[in-house]
């Protein structure tokens, strides 16, 4: 295989990892603050009555998840005013792992993830479980974890309390972040899908 195929395949990877490390973390941390929220799976948000401050949240999420998106892109140097390097299209057309972050940029699935969040948390209380770690750390090898485990994890956190903060700046300022960038990946994936499935690649 063409070593620049695998190493796109590889960024496509890390960045599809800090997005959800990205999620993880914003779900554990805010998925009790809605006391209504129905708990678990099979809690249909769409049965209850909708609250504001869940569509604040979920506002607040699409902001800091196109920041996320964004800082990660640019790192990797896979986008270019919301034109994407072919290479990485091709590789998350492959895959699926950008596509649970991609859903959750609309209100339905990201609130029925708060709500399954909300369960296995309740579920690791219960039991006594350590809690979640990121899929970042998860898919460190137990050999070379030590010191780069943690640099890689203190990272992702510097990352995401600078994304909450140029989030919230903005949102002071009266300039709200869309999320262009996760809709226009989202879409060029999709049609890269169709294409394929339609025999018109």
């Amino acid at each position: 295989m063409d070593s620049t195929i695998v190493g796109t395949k590889q960024v496509m990877q890390q960045i599809a990892n800090e997005c959800n490390a990205f999620v993880d973390q914003f779900l554990s941390l805010h998925c009790e603050e809605l006391g209504e929220l129905p708990v678990g799976p099979y809690g249909r948000v769409d049965e209850v009555e909708q609250k504001p401050e869940w569509h604040q949240l979920y506002k607040r999420f699409t902001e800091e998840a196109e920041l996320t998106l964004q800082s990660a892109m640019m790192a990797w140097g896979v986008v270019f005013q919301k034109a994407f390097e072919e290479g990485f299209l091709s590789a998350a057309q492959d895959s699926r792992e950008l596509d649970t972050f991609l859903d959750l940029t609309e209100y339905a699935p990201f609130m029925q993830a708060l709500c399954v969040r909300r369960q296995q948390l309740r579920e690791s209380n219960a039991y006594g479980a350590d809690g979640f770690r990121t899929p970042v750390m998860q898919a460190i090898d137990l050999q070379t974890s030590g010191r780069l485990a943690e640099v890689d994890y203190r990272l992702a956190q510097l990352e995401q309390e600078r994304n909450a903060l140029l989030a919230e700046r903005r949102r002071l300022v009266g300039c709200t972040v869309e999320p262009t960038t996760a809709t226009e990946l989202k879409h060029q994936i999709m049609q890269l899908r169709w294409k394929e499935d339609v025999g018109l690649d």
